[in-house]
């Protein structure tokens, strides 16, 4: 069939136009169908840890024409979350977001999306309680090594009792310390805590390298000292540093010491320091072939407590002087395990009131002015922070009367005419009374 070049162009753009119109016909369709066509019912925020749903369902519903009313699903991102193409059911995996579609299998135009974010955390126990995540889950570990594994409650941490599952592949002590016994098992590690439990998986692997050949101890790095139960001075626990050869191989040990009146060593080679002299601790592994020690020499340390001035009292505490009086004052030094019970003297207060002599604890305190207010001090030698005073007070003097007293029995007599029978001179007594 032949077409000239004005019928093929004609045909063509006759295509064009049907083709076009049938794609806007299909692209508006598809919009108005969509829209509203489609609901999904089920959480945009889900968490995955200890005490959460392993699985949530997602539930589509739809009643337009066309439409079956039965959707498959899918997961834009697997890694963070999968979905049953057929039930919905969401499966977390990993924190972070996914966005996951339903889609009408009778008609895919209909179809709704809804963003997911996974969250890592706590559900609780089901009663209103935190459950405890125990950290690192899992935890690998080398036959021979040992991992530290931790527990918190709704975010904080908390001391919990452990238990092990299989305490031939790995035991775990009070604070968490989980020791790998075996060359290739798995146990599971259980915190607990008023009911509320978290756990951990502990894979033990054999050493990529055959086993050690050797071992030592490194050196403790201080002078151990005892002073007596629960003195200040005696040495806190140590924990011994093995040191395998070849690098990198390692194997469980058991310990002892020679000297347990010394030194004490526990299953985890922790020492302490019980008594003075020494003590050979020895290591050896489980299988028996290799051992090692190292000698421990405690010293005893000086148990005798400090000084301790508690206070310093001046007796009197106050004294009253008149001017040019004097009178005395004494220090007493109050405190424990004191080495040095003497003060020094000193006046504080208004200058030139008092004069004062020292003489040990003791002091003569002498009125210089005729009114005037000083306090005079007693300051500890042991502790020149501890101190006490007598507070002087000094007054004017002076006398109010006077009295005169004749001796005795004294007439005295006065003759002109023959003086030898006139009273002779007489001393009279005068008595002043002070102010």
């Amino acid at each position: 069939m032949q077409f000239n070049r004005s019928w093929r162009l004609t045909l063509f753009a006759a295509v064009v136009s049907v083709l076009a119109a049938c794609r806007g016909s299909e692209i508006t369709q598809s919009v108005t169908q969509n829209v509203g066509a489609v609901s999904i019912a089920g959480p945009t925020v889900i968490t995955k840890g200890q005490g959460c749903p392993a699985v949530v369902r997602f539930v589509a519903s739809g009643n337009r024409s066309g439409m079956s009313g039965v959707f498959r699903w899918s997961s834009s991102v697997p890694t963070v979350g999968t979905i049953d193409s057929v039930s919905g059911d969401f499966t977390p995996l990993a924190a972070g977001f996914t966005t996951i579609t339903a889609r009408d299998i009778a008609n895919a135009d209909y179809y709704e999306t809804q963003r997911v974010e996974v969250r890592l955390g706590s559900c609780g126990d089901g009663n209103g309680n935190g459950v405890l995540i125990v950290t690192p889950n899992p935890l690998p570990l080398i036959y021979g090594q040992s991992g530290q594994l931790t527990v918190t409650k709704d975010g904080a941490s908390i001391t919990a009792t452990w238990t092990t599952s299989d305490a031939t592949c790995a035991t775990v002590d009070a604070n968490g310390l989980v020791t790998a016994l075996q060359k290739t098992c798995t146990a599971v590690i259980t915190a607990t805590q008023n009911g509320a439990t978290g756990s951990s998986t502990v894979n033990v692997v054999a050493p990529s390298q055959t086993g050690p050949t050797g071992f030592s101890f490194n050196p403790l790095g201080f002078q151990p000292q005892f002073g007596g139960a629960g003195a200040a001075c005696t040495s806190q626990p140590h924990t011994l540093v093995s040191v395998f050869t070849p690098s990198g191989t390692s194997a469980v040990l058991t310990y002892s010491s020679s000297n347990p009146s010394v030194v004490t060593v526990n299953a985890a080679g922790q020492l302490s320091f019980v008594g003075v002299g020494t003590a050979r601790i020895t290591g050896t592994s489980t299988d028996g072939q290799l051992t090692a020690f190292i000698d421990v020499t405690v010293v005893a340390c000086n148990t005798t407590p400090p000084p301790n001035v508690t206070s310093v009292t001046v007796t009197p505490s106050t004294l009253a002087l008149t001017y040019g009086q004097s009178g005395t004052a004494s220090a007493t030094v109050n405190g424990t395990n004191l080495t040095d019970t003497g003060v020094n003297w000193s006046v504080s207060g208004e200058l030139g009131c008092v004069s004062i002599s020292p003489n040990g604890n003791n002091v003569t305190i002498t009125a210089l002015q005729h009114t005037c207010t000083t306090s005079v001090v007693a300051t500890s030698k042991q502790d020149g922070t501890k101190s006490g005073s007598v507070s002087v007070s000094v007054t004017q003097g002076g006398v109010t009367g006077i009295t005169v007293t004749p001796p005795t029995g004294f007439n005295p007599t006065y003759c002109a005419a023959i003086p030898s029978q006139t009273t002779p001179p007489t001393v009279l007594t005068v008595t002043t009374t002070p102010a």
